[in-house]
C-alpha cells in the first residue's frame, strides 16, 4: 500500500464507526420478508443433498418460516427464551433458525458432531427452553440421543423435531398441524441472538452473536466476493458456525443471490450441484482447493469466485500457502474462532492473501461502518469492528 492510499485508509477509518448499532434497525427476518416481496417466485434456497431435492422460492421460504414460528409460539415458547437446534447441516437448520428468530427467540446452533452429553451441555449453558432435533436425511439425530439430552438438561421443557416424528417430541412439520388453525407469524424485527459454539480442549463454549454483527460481516464478505442478486452462492460449509452463516445463508439473503447448499459432500453429486448453479460463488474448505484447480473447475465456466475457508489461531499472523492457478477471483476466508470471518482476495498467481492488510469498510445508507480491523500485538492477532462479535474494543479472537 503506498503513502497516498495509506492516508486515505486512515481517513476513511477515522470517519467510520466500529459499532454494529447503525445496523440494529435491520434483522435477518426483515431481509427475508423483503426478498419475499421483491422476488416472490425466485429461488431463495435449495438443498442439493436432499432426496428429493428440497428448496424454497422467496415467498415459500417466508411462508414456511411464518408457519413454523406460529407452531413454536403455539407450543408455549415465549419471546426472549432460547431454543437449541441440533443435528442438521442443511436447509432445515436455516429454516429453523429464521423461524425461531421470527418467534422472538434466541437460537443456538449445535455442531453436527455433538454427542448426547454435548447437546445437553450446550442446552444447559445457554439455558435453552427447547431442543429442536433435525430428522431430515442425510443428517438425522437419533431419537435416543434427543430424549437423553433433554433428560440431562433440566432447563429444557420442550423437545421438538423437524422433518420427522419421534415419540415424546412435538413435530413442527406442516403435516402434523394440518388440522389445526394456527397463527402464521408476521415478520419480526426482534434482535434475537444467534448462538454458535466452540468445542476445544476446554469443552463447549457458547458465543452469542448480535444479528447486526452477522449482517456487517456478511455485507463485507458479499462486497469483497462481488456477490449480487444475479449470481448464485454454492456453499459446502454447514450453516452452524460464524463463517458458515455469513458466507452462506446470510450473505445470500442480504445480496439477493439464491443459495445452493451442498453440505454432505460426495464428488459426483457435487459436480451435479456445480453444473446446476454455474457460474457460482463457491464456498469450500481450503483443503480441497488444489483438487478443484486440478480438476479444471476453477474457471469462469463454473465459478464466479472461489472462497477458501480456513480456520486460524490468534498467534498465526503469518500463514504459508501455495499459489493456486485459476482464472476466477480467489478469496481466502479466514475464520477467527467463532468471532469473525474475514474475506481477502488473492493476487493473481500468489499464495494466501494477507489478512486485513487494510481496514474493511462497508457503507450503509450514508454511514461508514468499520466491519473489521486487525493489528498484531505481542505476537498475536487482535481484532475489532462491527463485523466482529464483541468487537467494540481490541481483543484476541
Amino acid at each position: 500500500m503506498n503513502a497516498a492510499s495509506s492516508e486515505a485508509a486512515r481517513a476513511n477509518r477515522a470517519e467510520a464507526t466500529l459499532s454494529p448499532l447503525p445496523l440494529e434497525r435491520f434483522s435477518l427476518d426483515g431481509f427475508l420478508a423483503s426478498s419475499a416481496r421483491l422476488w416472490r417466485d425466485r429461488l431463495a434456497m435449495r438443498d442439493t443433498c436432499s432426496s428429493p431435492l428440497a428448496g424454497f422460492t422467496c415467498s415459500e421460504l417466508d411462508a414456511e418460516v411464518g408457519r413454523m414460528a406460529g407452531v413454536l409460539a403455539h407450543l408455549g415458547l415465549i419471546a426472549g427464551e432460547r431454543i437449541l437446534v441440533c443435528g442438521g447441516i442443511g436447509l432445515s437448520v436455516i429454516v429453523a433458525c429464521l423461524a425461531a428468530l421470527r418467534a422472538g427467540l434466541d437460537v443456538g446452533l449445535a455442531l453436527p458432531a455433538f454427542t448426547t452429553e454435548e447437546i445437553a451441555d450446550a442446552a444447559r449453558r445457554i439455558r435453552a427452553a427447547a431442543i429442536l432435533g433435525n430428522a431430515t436425511p442425510p443428517t438425522t439425530v437419533a431419537a435416543e440421543t434427543l430424549l437423553a439430552a433433554t433428560a440431562q438438561a433440566p432447563c429444557v421443557r420442550l423437545l421438538c423435531t423437524s422433518g420427522g416424528m419421534i415419540d415424546g417430541a412435538a413435530a413442527l412439520d406442516a403435516a402434523a398441524w394440518a388440522h389445526e388453525e394456527l397463527a402464521v407469524l408476521a415478520p419480526n424485527p426482534s434482535a434475537g441472538a444467534v448462538i454458535t459454539f466452540t468445542n476445544g480442549a476446554g469443552g463447549i463454549e457458547p458465543v452469542f452473536h448480535r444479528q447486526a454483527t452477522l449482517i456487517a460481516a456478511a455485507l463485507d464478505v458479499a462486497r469483497r466476493a462481488k456477490i449480487g442478486a444475479n449470481s448464485t452462492v454454492l456453499s459446502t460449509i454447514a450453516p452452524v458456525t460464524f463463517a458458515g452463516l455469513v458466507a452462506g445463508p446470510i450473505g445470500a439473503l442480504l445480496s439477493g443471490a439464491p443459495l445452493h447448499l451442498h453440505t454432505s459432500f460426495a464428488a459426483a453429486a457435487f459436480l451435479d450441484a456445480l453444473d446446476d448453479s454455474a457460474p457460482a460463488h463457491l464456498v469450500v474448505p481450503a483443503s480441497i482447493a488444489c483438487d478443484l484447480a486440478g480438476a479444471g473447475l476453477a474457471t469462469p465456466a463454473y465459478l464466479a469466485s472461489l472462497l477458501l475457508l480456513r480456520r486460524i489461531r490468534s498467534e498465526q499472523s503469518r500463514l504459508p500457502g501455495q499459489p493456486l492457478d485459476g482464472a476466477v477471483p480467489i478469496l481466502d476466508l479466514y475464520a477467527l474462532g467463532e468471532r469473525a470471518a474475514v474475506a481477502e482476495q488473492r493476487r493473481q498467481g500468489a499464495g494466501l492473501a494477507p489478512l486485513a492488510r487494510e481496514p474493511h469498510l462497508v457503507l450503509v445508507d450514508a454511514t461508514r461502518i468499520l466491519a473489521f480491523e486487525m493489528r498484531e500485538a505481542s505476537g498475536k492477532l487482535e481484532i475489532r469492528g462491527a463485523g466482529v462479535t464483541d468487537g467494540e474494543d481490541w481483543s484476541v479472537p
